[in-house]
């Protein structure tokens, strides 16, 4: 039987033969320059050649075999392997027909190609052999949120790499929440489904860590405990036989919870009086480290198998980390990237170790906003509080809000020897420790676990989570040191000492303060739940920051409580942005009491980002805004979705307390400019006359306000005069007289 096909390079009609099944696919080899897809031009040279060469190469595709086992064309590939084609046959981007199938994730292709003898470890192409490719991305599954159960937290790049490479399998990433700032990795361990988020590069210390840990939950509801994976320095002692490459493990020691916060205390006329002692680990991984002591000792211990991994990274190896030395704690380092010019007479003579095999050591954990360089007063700290084992600077940023085991390797020795040399292989040895943990708790048990957000609320120390104020919306969880949390509650309680406290107490990182924390607001509230059914709001989950909760409260020390805050703030830092659902953030509010003034239906249900700024005058706070602006708070930023400064907010939406003129007028003479637009094209008088607020609009023509400038839809300002109720006759006066001079 013969039929006609269209050939592109002739134009003409070409009459094949139809008698071999193999013919339509000859085409996959042509050398056709401006084929599409592989599959574009099929019989194109068929009535040329009956019996195609199944093996011939072409450009990014290499053979037939490989198109087709690329495009997942499971019957063409049978086809193909039937004549005879070469299953190891390299060419094109993939290599050979086995990558292109893997990289595909076509698995019964896959099956076929084993079967007929591809060979899977021939490299070629841009992805190396076909395991590889079945490992990057065949397996990449993608999972919800709600379905990861254990956070894993790291400080450094170092850090982040070896615990990635404890992933028995890698997830694909999830789409990405915008108020959120951390990027995570994603995969199993075991039974375990981790999410592993590493510190912002730089970032380092208490506060930052607590800034990462409140996103992480946040995003992340159904975790039910945490890990905080990475190196730390030792504290060598006669007890604790501490080398670099052990690791150690957070875990309660007579009345020590595992972790203290060490620069955290009071004056007192006797001395300094600690109180850093934070939260034990949860019970959950207090029995799994108890099963991995008890494997341990039985010589079950799975940690050198896990360090293995690391192996094919070179920088890793313990190898390359260099010798171990102890030098005197009275004698300093020399200067240098390392310690060649140090004396070899100031070493500390210590006992080899039969084998070089890591060791984990089990107490408690001594963490601070600084790094510990200083031997004689690691030696003092640790005397102090009953042997610390580890220096570190991020455990007591989490313990407080997020119950989790931390696990240190040790670096270096915590004195002015300090180098980064260990810092590799340590961060695998106890990232190495971390997934022996994970792999002695069942699935079932972590699931019955509370979450982290219950494990929160019920912990000790501090104020209790979740407390209902009577109008305020409640910080979720607790902050028990200086956090962006315990700041915001410190504030909703008008609690100045407690904020001049956590403010002296990270002074050197003060902005990380103000990370946006998410609120909750009471849900037998009517007002939210009218507001909420006639905006259209689908979240009335607010993320609010230090600033704004210091901007909507009104208790008497308020105004001292926002002085004290921006006093402490560089001038770069006073704009930060909270997200906010502005109607029942209005309504909740104690300062508004629900008085308001409504709003244009986009303005309520999309102006969900605002600076403190805006918000203090949106809820007429005329002291805050004064206060802002004399720290140098942009007046007319518009970092928002309908790009509304703080004069066009407070323009269309209010609390009606009586003071809106005065912010108008303390909003101009600080510099806002009458006639920029929103996303609308609105100017602030555009947005006074829609909502009827004759006063503020008549402070606005009276400071220069054009009548004249169009929104998108071309209406000006006397436009709307006629169609809008409720405006003053003096302002309806003031428009028109002004339409008439032009």
């Amino acid at each position: 039987m013969t039929v006609k096909i269209w050939d592109p390079q002739t134009g003409e009609g070409v009459e094949v033969e139809e008698s071999d099944p193999g013919h339509g696919f000859s085409a996959i080899n042509s050398d056709t320059s401006d084929s599409k897809t592989p599959f574009s031009h099929a019989g194109s040279q068929a009535g040329r050649k009956k019996e195609a060469d199944v093996d011939t190469q072409r450009r990014e595709y290499g053979t037939a075999l490989l198109a087709a086992s690329e495009e997942g064309h499971e019957e063409i590939v049978e086809m193909l392997l039937e004549k005879g084609a070469d299953v190891n046959t390299q060419g094109g981007d993939y290599g050979t027909a086995l990558q292109a199938a893997s990289a595909g994730g076509h698995e019964e292709i896959v099956v076929m190609l084993l079967e007929k003898g591809a060979d899977v470890n021939t490299q070629g192409g841009d992805y190396g052999t076909a395991p590889g490719l079945q490992t990057t991305r065949m397996a990449r599954r993608r999972l919800r949120r709600e379905e990861y159960t254990v956070g894993w937290v790291c400080a450094l790049e170092t850090e982040l790499a070896a615990s990635q490479e404890m992933f028995d399998e890698e997830h694909q990433d999830l789409e990405r929440d915008e108020h959120d700032s951390n990027l995570y990795s994603l995969g199993r361990i075991g039974d375990h489904n981790v999410v592993i988020v590493c510190l912002p590069s730089g970032s380092i210390g208490n506060n930052p860590a607590a800034t990462v840990a409140m996103q992480l939950r946040a995003t992340f509801r159904s975790l039910r405990f945490g890990l905080m994976v990475g190196v730390g320095g030792g504290v060598p002692g006669t007890e604790a036989d501490i080398r670099l490459g052990d690791v150690v493990v957070s875990s309660p020691r007579q009345s020590y919870p595992g972790v203290v916060q060490y620069d955290s205390g009071k004056a007192t006329p006797s001395g300094f009086e600690r109180t850093g002692f934070l939260n034990s680990p949860p019970p959950v991984l207090l029995g799994a480290v108890a099963m991995v002591q008890a494997n341990h000792r039985r010589q079950r211990s799975q940690l050198s198998e896990h360090i293995s991994k690391l192996y094919r990274l070179p920088n890793f190896r313990r190898e390359a980390a260099g010798p171990d030395i102890l030098f005197e704690a009275t004698y300093n380092h020399e200067g240098g990237q390392n310690c060649q010019p140090c004396r070899l007479d100031k070493r500390v003579n210590r006992q080899s170790r039969k084998c070089n095999s890591t060791v984990v050591h089990y107490g408690t954990i001594a963490s601070g906003n600084q790094v510990m360089r200083d031997a004689a007063l690691r030696d003092r700290l640790s005397a102090e509080l009953g042997g610390v084992l580890c220096f570190e600077m991020e455990a007591a940023g989490l313990m407080g809000s997020f119950p989790c085991l931390i696990i240190r390797g040790i670096c270096d020795y915590s004195d002015s020897h300090k180098n980064k040399a260990w810092q590799p292989y340590a961060a695998g040895a106890a990232a190495a420790y971390a997934k022996e943990v994970l792999l002695v708790i069942p699935k079932a048990t972590a699931a019955n676990a509370s979450t982290v957000h219950g494990s929160v609320n019920s912990s000790i120390g501090g104020t209790s989570a979740g407390i209902q104020l009577p109008t305020t919306p409640s910080i979720v969880g607790q902050g028990f040191f200086a956090s962006p949390e315990s700041l915001c509650r410190a504030i909703q309680e008008s609690d100045l000492d407690g904020v001049r406290a956590l403010i002296a107490s990270c002074s050197d990182s003060m902005e990380s303060l103000l990370a946006p924390v998410p609120v909750t607001d009471d849900p037998g509230s009517g007002f939210i739940s009218r507001w909420k059914d006639y905006w259209g709001i689908s979240m009335l989950e607010r993320k609010t920051t230090a600033l704004h909760c210091a901007v909507e409260s009104d208790g008497e020390r308020s105004p001292e409580i926002l002085r004290v805050l921006l006093r402490a703030l560089p001038r770069r830092a006073v704009n930060p942005i909270g997200y906010i659902s502005i109607v029942h953030g209005i309504n909740t509010s104690p300062r508004a009491s629900g008085r308001f003034t409504l709003a244009p239906d986009d303005g309520g249900r999309y102006l969900q980002s605002c600076t403190a700024l805006t918000w203090a005058a949106m809820l007429g706070n005329i002291e805050a805004v004064h206060a802002l602006k004399g720290a140098g708070a942009d007046v007319n930023s518009r970092d928002n979705w309908l790009r509304v400064t703080a004069l066009m907010g407070q323009c269309f939406l209010a609390a009606a307390t009586g003071r809106e003129v005065e912010v108008t007028i303390s909003l101009l003479t600080g510099g806002a400019h009458l006639d920029l637009q929103d996303r609308l094209g609105n100017t602030a008088l555009h947005l006074a006359l829609v909502v009827g607020n004759s006063d503020v609009a008549m402070a606005l023509l009276n400071a220069g306000a054009s009548t004249t400038v169009p929104n998108h839809d071309g209406l000006r300002a006397y436009d709307t005069v006629n169609a809008v109720r409720g405006l003053s006759e003096e302002v309806r006066q003031a428009i028109l007289a002004r339409r008439w001079r032009r």
